[in-house]
């Protein structure tokens, strides 16, 4: 009996965890998305005020979450305005090979043009290792890790403080701070590591403990293991009804405010088809947020119910109470 009620979970549990994988699935990609575009929209307002310091931010942020050209090449911008040449070439460096190569010659060759205008102006870091053999020997600037294949090498890098870090087992660690300096090369050397000291350990007295008893152990609950991931699915199921209940009323939202686009004959102009799309998809994620959410609730609590009792333990039913179910407790 226990055998079958294992197996009954497991299915049940492999088609709840489905059900939500593909419902976290789609909803973090129209959440990303729109996150993005949010994200985008807020660093073009801040731009046009000349707030490029916190324009960045956002359109790094916007970048992450959805990938696009135009994204990177604002960005580009963005970080010239604010001083940082390295990030500002290296943009528009990837800029102009991603255009070229999709055929939009003329942003290319505008990316291009602002990529050799800031080379001329970078500042560049040398970090010299003495002892590369050093084994597990790490190398950091700005807490990013460099590799061997950068070391000796002038690399771009944006003006202002540079701190080089330097670490191995067994080693002390080494840190130095330098200043990076537009059309000059800053050459840090990272020396030799010295040898960590061991810790000095106290003398032994020869006494040898007794081991620790084991903890009491109680009685065996066969079914503890099932409860336990019944009622974490149904809390799984929980929030996914919140979620769509959430986006379902988004959802309605975002198509009244497109209905305000549009005429008696139904024709939108473009923020209303817009607002309507945004209204489908939002839709959507609310219809599987609502399917996922019942069927885990619908898992968990038949993993509840079914779970094998415990020998001579508390029980739980559930009976006819009045117009409705109850729950009924019993114990020895």
């Amino acid at each position: 009996m226990i055998a079958s009620d294992l197996v009954r979970a497991r299915a049940l549990g492999a088609f709840a965890v489905g059900a939500i994988v593909l419902a976290a699935s789609a909803a973090r990609a129209d959440d990303k998305a729109a996150a993005a575009e949010v994200l985008f929209e807020e660093a073009k307002r801040l731009v046009a005020q000349g707030d490029y310091a916190h324009a960045c931010p956002k359109l790094e942020e916007s970048q992450k979450l959805d990938t696009g050209v135009g994204t990177l090449y604002r960005l580009g911008d963005c970080y010239e305005h604010v001083g940082r040449t390295a990030s500002a070439w290296a943009a528009f460096r990837e800029v102009a090979a991603s255009t070229k190569s999709a055929g939009q010659q003329a942003r290319a060759e505008d990316a291009r043009k602002r990529a050799e205008a800031l080379e001329r102006s970078l500042a560049r870091c040398e970090i010299k290792v003495a002892a590369p053999e050093t084994p597990g020997l790490v190398v950091k600037r700005g807490g990013a890790e460099i590799g061997r294949g950068q070391w000796n090498v002038a690399l771009p890098v944006d003006p202002g403080e540079l701190v080089v870090q330097a670490s191995a087992p067994g080693r002390r660690p080494y840190s130095v701070t330098a200043a990076a300096v537009a059309q000059s090369v800053t050459r840090i050397e990272v020396p030799a590591l010295e040898v960590q000291p061991e810790p000095a350990t106290a003398p032994s007295t020869g006494a040898v403990g007794a081991p620790l008893p084991p903890p009491a152990q109680d009685r065996e609950d066969p079914g503890a293991t099932q409860r336990t991931v019944g009622f974490a699915l149904g809390a799984a199921g929980v929030v996914g009804l919140g979620l769509g209940s959430v986006f379902g009323l988004v959802s309605m939202s975002k198509k009244g405010d497109a209905d305000g686009h549009c005429d008696a004959a139904n024709t939108c102009d473009d923020e209303g088809l817009g607002l309507r799309r945004d209204a489908i998809s939002t839709g959507n994620v609310s219809t599987i947020a609502f399917i996922a959410g019942g069927v885990l609730v619908a898992g968990g609590a038949a993993l509840w119910l079914t779970a094998p009792k415990r020998p001579g333990g508390m029980r739980a039913a559930i009976v006819p109470r009045g117009a409705g179910l109850g729950l009924r407790v019993e114990v020895p």
